[in-house]
């Protein structure tokens, strides 16, 4: 294994037979997703340093007029891109029956180009009672550094702390926040072992109420491509933006629909950013509200809710439920 120099590879050899004189040399160089290896028969076991060393990758060379804007109707964007957009049939039936316009719901597609090039992209419309306190609290909630740092913590809680080792997780590097040239607010960065040259390209995309996800794969020691390049600077959102914003404060919509059994809080408990100050209202609807028979798991869920805050009297108000509620073991769990 050949740490030197930008371009780290692998080399080895071996006799083929052991009645031969032949050795077969061998040396695997990686470029982000693209793998070579050469190989060279001789009939001593010198390794052929001239041949190998005379390998060179070179840059990708898209044409320039391939490119021009792609408009994906799928997923609600345009792109400056050598690769045309396929279509996804998402307006199923089923989805125009089932799927409530104030959902949330993911979609997925990918841009592959003619140098095996790669790019995922992922849109995720929000639940219209999402709401956040400010821009830095969603990219922390979307950000792959907390979700490694929170599978961590799920696995040690699930192992014997014996048993488990805690594994080197991907590193964040090169992180950039702010609004891009259309005023969309992005947050760009790199997961990269610190062995590796290759990294993956992450960008999070906020569109009102939806956060597009773009991932790719690259080399840190090479220049990007035109198609990599491009495809993250030109990526814009459709004009018609989906869902709500997220940094309204969602709850009196909440208490609104709980009251008149609107259907838009069914299962939306976990999407609203309660805050002490919905304490005492909180408590007032779990006391007072006579909850549906399809409104129980809301309850149960304001209840946990309630368990966030810790005050004196939001403990005194949930021990009081307890000891209430022996008829009724849902309750006492929650």
């Amino acid at each position: 294994f050949n740490k030197s120099g930008l371009q780290r590879n692998y080399t080895s050899k071996s006799k083929l037979k052991k009645s031969s004189n032949k050795y077969l040399h061998l040396k695997t160089v990686t470029n982000a997703g693209h793998y070579y290896l050469l190989g060279f028969l001789s009939i001593n076991e010198n390794t052929p340093q001239q041949f190998f060393d005379s390998f060179k990758i070179t840059d990708f060379n898209y044409k320039e007029e391939k490119f021009e804007v792609q408009k994906d109707t799928s997923l609600y964007f345009t792109v400056n891109s050598s690769v045309k957009p396929s279509f996804i049939n998402y307006y199923t039936k089923y989805n125009k029956e089932k799927n409530k316009s104030y959902k949330g719901f993911t979609r997925k597609s990918s841009y592959n180009s003619k140098a095996n090039e790669t790019v995922e992209i992922e849109l995720n419309k929000k639940h219209d009672l999402t709401s956040y306190k400010n821009i830095d609290s969603l990219w922390k909630d979307v950000s792959y550094r907390e979700i490694f740092k929170n599978l961590n913590k799920i696995v040690s809680d699930l192992i014997e702390p014996s048993e488990f080792k805690n594994s080197k997780i991907l590193q964040v590097h090169q992180k950039k926040k702010g609004k891009d040239k259309n005023g969309y607010h992005y947050y760009q960065y790199l997961l990269k072992d610190s062995l590796s040259s290759k990294a993956i390209k992450v960008k999070h995309i906020l569109a009102k109420g939806a956060v597009y996800e773009l991932k790719t794969l690259i080399d840190t020691t090479k220049k990007e491509s035109k198609f990599i390049s491009d495809f993250y600077t030109s990526f814009t959102p459709k004009d018609t933006l989906l869902g709500k914003s997220l940094f309204e404060d969602k709850t009196a919509i909440f208490f609104d629909a709980l009251k008149n059994k609107d259907s838009l809080v069914l299962g939306a408990t976990r999407f609203v950013n309660f805050e002490e100050s919905n304490a005492n209202q909180l408590m007032d609807i779990v006391t007072n509200y006579e909850f549906a028979n399809n409104q129980l798991e809301i309850k149960e869920s304001l209840i946990k809710e309630l368990g966030k805050f810790k005050k004196k009297k939001i403990q005194n108000f949930l021990e009081n439920l307890y000891e209430k509620s022996f008829d009724n073991p849902d309750i006492q769990l929650a």
